[in-house]
């Protein structure tokens, strides 16, 4: 029995086996770098050890339709690895960057609407113990499941899948970083976390000059006491009558954004 067991093994040959490991792992960094930034696949609610089996799972599924000829003539050798890794990593991450700014700078603008209506000054507690805003993670929940409904994730992977083709191991360096793309979608971001939140925060300062009348004219009244109170429900009434316009606007974005990301993928692999 032993040395029939001995005979199989030494039969077996790893060669074949070994040839994947390499692509494999390249395969897989580049999903890593994009799990790590990308919408959804980054939340901290998601456990770490979730987000690494979900990645190596897609990396499995996805690595039968990688080109034979993808991974070039990549070895084992590990300094000829590092640069090749770095560079699958750098992809994946430019790819998860340019599908969360505009959700990223959408939460923004729930942060100055809750800084100015003095809703920062209660300390609240997201699940990974860190302090947040609640309004901005109610604004980035409701980009999120925008995202979601538009078929973002759908899109993040198939374009993701499409540079298999288009772009060999190693063929991105860090001079193709997108940073026209980032610098436009931060500037139109930008402008989408001002037109969510300027209305909000011009009825704050009408609240505001209220209360300094009122505050001038009725010396006796605990002006404090009444204006916080009224401040928070004055831009809650406003926000909720604007959550349509936001949805829309949010959803117009991220369209934008996805568009913008099919567009560079093509211009990086031709």
């Amino acid at each position: 029995m032993c040395a029939w067991f001995v005979v199989n093994i030494d039969m077996l040959e790893l060669g074949p086996i070994l040839m994947h490991v390499v692509p494999f792992m390249l395969v897989l960094f580049r999903l890593l770098g994009l799990a790590v930034v990308a919408p959804v696949l980054s939340s901290l609610g998601i456990p770490m050890q979730a987000r690494i089996l979900l990645t190596v799972m897609l990396a499995a599924g996805l690595y039968p339709l990688v080109p034979s000829t993808w991974a070039g003539n990549a070895t084992l050798d590990t300094w000829s690895l590092l640069p090749l890794v770095a560079s699958e990593v750098f992809v994946g991450a430019a790819i998860g960057l340019i599908a969360a700014a505009p959700l990223l700078l959408l939460q923004t603008s729930g942060f100055l609407i809750g800084h100015q209506m003095a809703l920062n000054l209660v300390a609240s507690y997201s699940p990974d113990d860190e302090s947040s805003d609640a309004l901005g993670q109610m604004l980035l929940l409701m980009a999120t499941a925008g995202y979601l409904a538009a078929g973002g994730l759908e899109t993040l992977f198939v374009s993701l899948g499409g540079t298999f083709a288009t772009l060999p191991a190693g063929g991105a360096g860090f001079t193709d970083a997108p940073l026209d793309v980032l610098v436009a979608l931060l500037a139109s971001g930008t402008e989408l976390a001002l037109r969510v939140s300027l209305p909000v925060i011009g009825m704050l300062m009408v609240v505001l000059m209220v209360m300094a009348f009122v505050g001038k004219t009725m010396p006796q009244l605990n002006i404090m006491s009444v204006g916080f109170p009224l401040k928070i429900l004055c831009g809650l009434a406003v926000l909720l009558w604007a959550v349509g316009t936001i949805a829309e606007v949010a959803a117009d974005e991220v369209e934008t954004a996805l568009h913008v990301l099919a567009h560079w993928l093509r211009e990086l692999g031709s």
